[in-house]
């Protein structure tokens, strides 16, 4: 995997307020895990070596999912710093590892999922009670729910998510643009 040095503004939802996020490219080296479409990033404050770690992790648990059904799309692995930053920005008091920008086709990811010390880990672990690779599955599922089904309810997404941890064909609603997916 190569790491570049391109420094990206990642514009998202919260434009409005006149939030974004400063990321940095991730070039990866897929061998056929993840679709061309789909680019890597990490948010400028992310160690670099831990960044380019964590997306082969992250590649590795999306693998076993429907990706190309997505099209472009970016997926950002953020410090907790920066994923709580645009929280708030938005008025979101609720802090989650995982959140999904429609409108922008972006997926943004705490790297805490994937590298946190251990008091982040054990809150993490509290908060979700899941245990860490569980916690890494049903975020990563859950944010696809939205970003496969352009689902903005929690609820359903978290359905679709589901699907998608059971290994069934993916069903949309009527909200949804995919109604099936080939695995």
């Amino acid at each position: 995997m190569k790491f570049t040095l391109l420094i990206s503004s990642l514009l998202l939802a919260s434009l409005a307020i006149g939030q974004s996020l400063q990321v940095i490219a991730v070039d990866v080296s897929n061998a056929g895990r993840t679709p061309s479409t789909i680019h890597f990033y990490c948010s400028k404050d992310y160690d670099r070596g831990q960044c380019k770690s964590d997306v082969a992790g992250l590649q590795q648990l999306l693998s076993q999912f429907p990706l190309i059904q997505l099209g472009e799309w970016s997926i950002v692995l953020a410090t907790r710093q920066e994923t709580r930053r645009l929280q708030h920005a938005e008025g979101d008091s609720a802090e989650t590892p995982a959140l999904t920008y429609l409108k922008h086709r972006t997926s943004i990811f705490e790297g805490d999922l994937f590298s946190a010390d251990a008091q982040r880990t054990s809150e993490l672990l509290q908060m979700y009670g899941r245990n860490s690779i569980d916690l890494r599955l049903w975020a990563v599922s859950h944010e696809l729910g939205h970003a496969l089904c352009q689902e903005s309810d929690e609820h359903r997404a978290e359905d679709y998510g589901r699907q998608l941890r059971n290994g069934v064909a993916l069903h949309c609603g009527a909200s949804g643009q995919l109604q099936s997916a080939a695995r």
